[in-house]
């Protein structure tokens, strides 16, 4: 399955699942925009690629889910540090789309680790979901 990226310059614009709808968001960018077509198996193998290339170990299921667990953690800090009612007992910033990248690499190298695509599962899960509600 095939994922279409709208990139400019170096900044992601969209991801869309259908090439026509990612040319059709196109017409509310600059002309330099253009689409990139990503292959799902691909970005799946590029985290585990990523990790293997830093000269890591990939990680097994349990010590995937860890992982993704204390990414996790690190997400819901880096947003309760963004509100202002909540105290804080640590100065450590995080970024949030850093954060969220984390755990999505790591749940993606857990899924990869387990046997299984994540993002076949998605779709599958999708399916699923809108015969059981066609509403949504």
């Amino acid at each position: 399955m095939m994922i279409y990226a709208v990139f400019q310059g170096d900044e992601a614009l969209g991801a869309y699942f259908q090439e026509k709808s990612a040319k059709s968001s196109m017409k509310s960018f600059a002309s330099s925009a253009r689409i990139v077509p990503i292959e799902m198996a691909d970005l799946e193998a590029s985290s585990v690629g990523h990790i293997i290339t830093r000269g890591g170990v990939v990680p097994n299921p349990a010590n995937a889910l860890m992982f993704l667990t204390s990414e996790l953690g690190e997400l819901a800090d880096a947003y309760v540090n963004t509100k202002e009612d909540w105290a804080r007992n640590n100065e450590k910033v995080r970024s949030i789309p850093d954060e969220a990248a984390d755990v999505l690499y790591m749940l993606l190298a857990f899924s990869w680790s387990s046997g299984f695509s994540l993002l076949e599962a998605m779709f599958a899960k999708m399916a699923r979901t809108a015969k059981t509600w066609p509403g949504l």
